[in-house]
């Protein structure tokens, strides 16, 4: 299961972004990840009380859920579908990938030590954000970019509660902070004054593969994997995401691809392989 399950952050997250860009052409960008995360909350809350025949969450596992739904799904995803509005998803994917340095300056804050190897590393992913900015893609929307490193951020901090805060067994746990983010995101979607309009086929068609396959089963997967490897593996998907955005972005969404866009590329993989060659030597 645990090759399986990182084939499938691997591969189907880093095809993710084109589809958020197709998605939010057509449907509000708020609206559509509460409506996203709050259908497939619901079914896997029927597929954890009928199946798994889980006990229904306490208050205190609601609470908990309500925290991560805002950190992964508000603030995560949320970030990520505002800033398709204005950046390639060749570049999102090359920013978000910078998500296990953030991982690890939370997980200082928690309490662990960092390694020397490990602040050189962020540094590198920082650098890499810079490099990024200088393409004359990222350079005109700084709105998205800032979003996009929010989104990056919130994903980190509720990667690193996730195994520290009590919530449901099994497939429970999921369905809680799903529907706990997506009705979070439809509730701003409300007083933000989201309308959503007739949209388009493409867009329909790229909202059920992130229904189906974004959300149901690349991020159960994400869940499995974070109670059985350890975060630097969990996280690895960071080195393989930006590769597989980039080829769908050039090859299907048309996008540009700069020498900038590769050295930025380039230094933050440099700088997350640090981090990570960092926890193994910490773990030996």
């Amino acid at each position: 299961m645990i090759p399986l399950a990182l084939g499938a952050i691997y591969i189907i997250w880093g095809s993710t972004y084109l589809a958020m860009r197709f998605m939010v052409q057509s449907i509000p960008p708020i609206f559509s990840g509460g409506a996203r995360y709050l259908i497939a909350g619901v079914m896997m809350l029927l597929y954890a009380r009928l199946v798994e025949k889980r006990a229904w969450p306490t208050f205190a596992h609601w609470r908990g859920a309500a925290l991560l739904g805002a950190l992964l799904f508000l603030v995560g995803n949320g970030g990520v579908v505002i800033g398709a509005q204005y950046v390639e998803s060749t570049s999102i994917a090359i920013t978000i990938a910078t998500m296990p340095l953030w991982a690890a300056l939370f997980a200082r804050l928690t309490g662990r030590r960092l390694l020397r190897l490990e602040l050189i590393g962020m540094g590198l992913g920082l650098l890499g954000v810079v490099l990024l900015n200088l393409g004359s893609t990222m350079q005109a929307h700084y709105f998205g970019l800032a979003w996009i490193v929010a989104s990056t951020i919130g994903w980190a901090a509720g990667s690193v509660l996730l195994t520290r805060i009590p919530q449901p067994r099994g497939t429970m746990a999921t369905a809680a902070q799903m529907l706990a983010g997506g009705g979070l995101m439809l509730l701003v979607s409300l007083l933000i004054g989201e309308r959503p309009g007739v949209p388009t086929l493409r867009s329909v068609l790229a909202f059920v593969y992130l229904l189906v396959f974004g959300t149901l089963v690349a991020f159960g997967a994400y869940a499995y994997l974070l109670h059985r490897v350890s975060p630097a593996l969990a996280t690895s998907n960071a080195y393989v995401n930006p590769l597989v955005a980039v080829v769908l972005g050039t090859t299907l969404g048309g996008e540009s691809f700069s020498a900038s866009a590769a050295a930025a590329l380039s230094v933050i993989l440099l700088g997350v392989g640090a981090i990570a060659f960092a926890r193994w030597q910490g773990a030996r």
